[in-house]
């Protein structure tokens, strides 16, 4: 039995593809984390939403967590999608959305 690292052997098992954590420098105007969250979930009114560590929207077919890092002075954005092509869909919107 040829030895293969954990990744490599739960890999057929994947359903979802993640993108990696992605960091953000807020603005000066998203200094006011709480407020900057509410903006963001202000354009998700039918999703599932969950303040519980930043924020959490979800929908059935993808979910992304957006959250203050506790040590450093950043958004920290983390998204899982059912299909590639709608993970970069969503991290190309939600990007443009945080940048604003």
């Amino acid at each position: 039995m040829a030895k293969k690292p954990l990744s490599e052997l739960i890999k057929p098992l994947a359903r979802y593809y993640k993108s990696e954590e992605i960091n953000f420098r807020p603005k000066a105007d998203q200094s006011g984390a709480d407020e900057f969250l509410d903006k963001i979930a202000s354009h998700f009114p039918d999703a599932k939403i969950s303040y519980l560590d930043g924020i959490k929207i979800e929908y059935a077919d993808w979910w992304f967590n957006l959250r203050s890092s506790n040590t450093e002075d950043l958004l920290r954005l983390n998204i899982e999608a059912n299909t590639p092509e709608l993970l970069e869909e969503k991290k190309k919107f939600l990007s443009v959305l945080i940048n604003q």
